[in-house]
C-alpha cells in the first residue's frame, strides 16, 4: 500500500513540474511581450531598464513584426545586431527632462530651452522629443546632453533610436545626430587621445546623406571627425528612420575595434549598411575609455552661416533603446 502511494505521489509531482515548466516557457515569452508593450504604458514614465532578450523587447513599438521597415518607415521589430539583451528604453512624456533618463543630466550652454515634448502625430509612438533649430543658428542650436545608462559601461554595445526631419528641414551642408561616447567624449574640434575617451554619433550632410561620424584615434582632417560610410543611406524628411549602431571596442595596441550601421532594416537578419572593424577607439584599457554615456547631440554644423537652416526647422526622436 505505501508503495503504491508513493508511487501515486511520484507521478503527480513529475505532472506537476512538467506543468510548472511548460507555463515558466510560456509565461517567459508572453511576460517579455508583456515587458515590451506594457513597457510602452510604463515607457511613458520616460526610461525602462530590462534584462529581457533582444526578440522579445522588440515586440514593443506599435504592434510591429519581425522583418525590413516598411515603405511608410513605420516601426517593426528590429533587434540588435546580434540579438543581445535589452538593457534599457527611454521613451518621453509631458515632465521629460534629461535627468528623467540620467540623474544629474542637464542640456549643455548654448544648446537649452530648444526641445518640448509632444504627441506624435503618425500615431507610431505615444510622444516624442521635438528639437527645433533656428534659422540662421548653427553649432549652438539644437540640443545637447550626456549621460550614463543602466547596462554601461561596457566594452560591446547596440544602440538605437527614431528620428523624423520635419518637412521645413533643409539639409545645407550637415549637422549631427545622438549617439555614444566614453569618457571626455571628444566632440567639436578636440581630438581623441585614446586614454580619456572618445565618441561616435551620426551626421546627416548635403542632400541628406547619412554617415557616421567619429571622435577616435587617429583624428579626422584638422582634428574634427572621422566620417565613416558617407551616403551608405539616405534621409528623407516627414518619415521615421531608424538608427542602429553596434559598438565593439578595439584590443590597446591594435586597430580592431567594430563598428555597424544600419539604417531603415532589420538588424537582426540584414547585412549592415556601413561596417568596419578596424577602428581604433582607444590605446589602454581603463574605465575612461569604455562606452559610458548616451551623448545626445543634435545641431547644425560645423559651425558658420553656411551651416545654418535657411528657415526654423525642427526634428522629432523616440524610442531610445540600449542592448548589451
Amino acid at each position: 500500500m505505501q508503495k503504491r502511494i508513493v508511487t501515486i505521489l511520484a507521478v503527480a509531482m513529475f505532472a506537476l513540474g512538467s506543468g510548472l515548466a511548460a507555463a515558466q516557457s510560456h509565461g517567459g515569452s508572453g511576460g517579455m511581450r508583456g515587458g515590451g508593450m506594457g513597457g510602452g504604458g510604463g515607457m511613458v514614465a520616460g526610461t525602462t531598464t530590462t534584462t529581457g532578450n533582444a526578440g522579445g523587447g522588440a515586440g514593443r513599438a506599435a504592434g510591429g513584426s519581425a522583418g525590413a521597415m516598411g515603405d511608410a518607415g513605420a516601426p517593426s521589430a528590429i533587434r540588435c545586431g546580434r540579438q543581445r539583451k535589452l538593457m534599457w528604453r527611454g521613451t518621453f512624456d509631458a515632465g521629460w527632462t534629461p535627468s528623467t533618463w540620467s540623474p544629474g543630466a542637464k542640456f549643455e550652454s548654448g544648446k537649452t530651452g530648444r526641445t518640448e515634448v509632444v504627441d506624435d502625430a503618425s500615431g507610431q509612438f505615444g510622444k516624442v522629443v521635438r528639437v527645433h533649430y533656428d534659422a540662421g543658428v548653427s553649432d549652438h542650436g539644437g540640443a545637447e546632453f550626456k549621460g550614463p545608462l543602466p547596462g554601461l559601461p561596457a566594452d560591446s554595445a547596440c544602440f538605437s533610436y527614431w528620428v523624423r526631419f520635419d518637412s521645413t528641414f533643409a539639409w545645407v551642408k550637415g549637422g549631427k545626430l545622438p549617439g555614444l561616447c566614453a569618457g571626455a567624449c571628444f566632440s567639436g574640434g578636440n581630438p581623441s587621445d585614446g586614454v580619456t575617451g572618445w565618441s561616435m554619433r551620426y551626421m546627416w550632410r548635403s542632400g541628406g546623406a547619412g554617415e557616421g561620424y567619429a571622435y577616435i584615434t587617429p583624428p579626422g582632417v584638422g582634428d574634427f571627425g572621422t566620417q565613416l560610410g558617407l551616403g551608405r543611406w539616405t534621409f528623407s524628411v516627414a518619415k521615421w528612420h531608424h538608427l542602429e549602431e553596434e559598438l565593439d571596442l578595439n584590443t590597446p595596441g591594435q586597430a580592431d575595434g567594430v563598428l555597424k550601421i544600419w539604417f531603415d532594416r532589420d538588424s537582426g537578419t540584414a547585412s549592415p549598411d556601413y561596417q568596419s572593424s578596424s577602428l581604433t577607439y582607444r590605446t589602454v584599457s581603463n574605465v575612461p575609455t569604455r562606452i559610458g554615456l548616451l551623448f545626445f547631440s543634435t545641431f547644425f554644423g560645423g559651425s558658420g552661416t553656411d551651416w545654418a537652416p535657411p528657415v526654423s526647422t525642427s526634428a522629432d526622436f523616440a524610442m531610445f533603446e540600449l542592448f548589451e
